[in-house]
């Protein structure tokens, strides 16, 4: 059954708790992060995107992750750590696999309760704190 108004068209909620329905829905999920990128790496811009045509193509990129992982916190797949495993695992590999600088947020909570472009503010904000620890670490340690 499709819950477009939560997940979006293309994502089917788990009709019970079974560990197979879960698993197709994360995968449904992980298709559609995909297949957006290669049809912005194709098109240079992703159907019903929010983000203006001319804009940079980091925050494409970063409009379908925080996009999927939204829809993956949704989801719901676990019985618990959903919002962390999110914010702090998938989202921070989906943004180094694409080049992008990770991010450190003040609330991970953002990703429930922000909008697409309220939660690219702050993840933007995470990376400048991110870039400052690098930055500091890198000081301390001796580097230039």
């Amino acid at each position: 059954m499709g819950i477009g108004g939560i997940l979006g068209p293309n994502y089917y909620a788990p009709s019970s708790t079974s560990l197979d329905d879960t698993k197709q829905a994360v995968n449904i999920i992980f298709e559609d992060y995909y297949s957006k990128l290669q049809e912005l790496k194709r098109n240079g811009y992703v159907v019903g995107s929010l983000i203006d045509e001319n804009a940079p193509l980091e925050d494409k990129k970063l409009e379908i992750i925080i996009r999927i992982c939204q829809n993956l916190d949704q989801l719901h797949a676990f019985r618990d750590a959903n919002l962390r495993t999110v914010a702090f695992l998938v989202m921070q590999r989906m943004l180094i696999e694409n080049g992008i600088t990770p991010t450190v947020f003040d609330d991970p909570n953002c990703i429930d309760m922000m909008s697409v472009n309220e939660i690219m503010q702050k993840l933007k904000e995470g990376q400048n704190k991110y870039r400052e620890i690098v930055e500091e670490s890198n000081r301390l340690k001796g580097d230039t």
